[in-house]
């Protein structure tokens, strides 16, 4: 028997990664592990009744993503361009 491999979806209760995240449990292949903001939100509740483990991930955290990606196989990864930007990358992209 084969070990399905963990693939962590960002941004898994909206359009683009919500979309990812039903592909992916339609294959049966993987487990799913999706992140959001927001676990108890209408869409992450609905994503955990499809069998997904939903996490809670702000990507402006460094903990926070390095707890939800912590032994995840794959990452599937979109960002919004629109989140405010740290002031640690403020300062990088001088």
């Amino acid at each position: 028997m084969s070990l399905k491999q963990t693939v962590a979806v960002t941004g898994a209760t909206g359009r683009q990664g919500g979309s990812v995240v039903n592909a992916l449990l339609a294959t049966g292949k993987y487990n799913i592990r999706g992140l959001t903001r927001d676990p108890s939100s209408a869409a992450g509740q609905a994503l955990t009744a499809k069998g997904v483990e939903v996490v809670k991930a702000n990507l402006s955290s460094s903990e926070d993503v390095e707890r939800a990606f912590k032994g995840a196989d794959v990452a599937w990864v979109v960002t919004n361009f629109w989140d405010p930007v740290s002031e640690i990358e403020r300062y990088q992209l001088r």
